[in-house]
């Protein structure tokens, strides 16, 4: 049995997995928040338990943020809500099937990478690690799908704008900003793409991360789909490819929030929002994996 995680990040094309490929893939349970209550109420026990891993602040003060900053803050073990949600989810299943569950807010939740409340890449992987420990180790799979950080950023806040009454075309400059000038926060570390590829592959192994960059999937989606495929316990997606093809699905949709090219347009107010000349391509040359 091998247990592929799909993590995220949001943003990055997972709604095409979730409901375009991964539901077709013959011969493995798969899972997404949307399928019954039951699925939702158990995803949303595994993210509670997550979101409380890895490095935690520590109170205020000069110390809280020299945690914060080193990411020395606390380490939590394990926590029963992950494993008994992993088990109500597939506990019925035979041992032998592959599983697969997707969910994008493993890695971040919409108000996550703006607030801290959310596990660190190192956190997230220490976690799943455990977990896969107490399988026997050497089951977990992890799928990461990926976006140009530059884009990615701005998606993630004009979506995010939902719970932010203070968002706003000003607000975006000066936080991008910040991620250029200021040390970057534990959390905010999921914008640095080599760094979570690096993560996740030091804790199980190249051979078992897989990277998609939503770049790929728009421009190659047949050969993307093969290979994701590949990963997913060497099968032939040929099926799916023809499938999509005869329905005319087989490219990737438009972001219903982007607005033009580079501009983007906030959930809650509709303001459009954009980079000040060259502050993406900056964006981009840093963080870009």
């Amino acid at each position: 049995m091998a247990i592929y995680l799909h993590i995220g990040l949001p943003k990055t094309g997972t709604t095409y997995w979730q409901y375009l490929v991964f539901p077709k893939i013959h011969g493995i349970a798969y899972v997404h928040r949307s399928q019954s209550d039951l699925a939702g109420q158990e995803i949303n026990r595994i993210l509670r338990s997550l979101h409380h891993a890895g490095t935690e602040p520590v109170g205020g003060g000069w110390r809280g943020r020299i945690a914060r900053l080193t990411g020395q803050g606390r380490r939590t073990a394990p926590r029963e809500g992950l494993r008994d949600g992993f088990d109500a989810l597939f506990g019925q299943r035979p041992d032998s099937e592959d599983r697969l569950l997707s969910c994008e807010n493993i890695s971040l939740t919409s108000d996550g990478f703006w607030n801290g409340r959310v596990a660190t890449p190192e956190g997230v992987a220490a976690q799943l690690a455990a977990m896969d420990r107490q399988w026997g180790g050497g089951q977990v799979r992890i799928i990461l799908t990926t976006r140009q950080p530059d884009s990615w950023l701005a998606a993630r806040y004009a979506e995010s704008a939902k719970d932010f009454d203070t968002f706003s075309n000003a607000d975006f400059a000066q936080r991008a900003e910040a991620l250029l000038s200021e040390p970057l926060m534990p959390w905010q570390r999921w914008i640095d793409t080599r760094h979570v590829l690096r993560v996740f592959e030091d804790v199980f192994g190249a051979a078992h991360v897989f990277r998609m960059p939503l770049e790929r999937l728009a421009a190659h989606p047949a050969q993307s789909i093969l290979e994701m495929g590949r990963f997913i316990g060497g099968r032939d997606l040929g099926y799916v490819v023809e499938m999509l093809a005869r329905q005319g699905k087989l490219g990737a949709r438009s972001n219903s929030l982007r607005a033009g090219d580079g501009e983007w347009r906030l959930r809650s107010t509709g303001e459009v929002i954009g980079y000040p000349p060259g502050l993406d391509a900056r964006v981009r040359q840093r963080f870009d994996g």
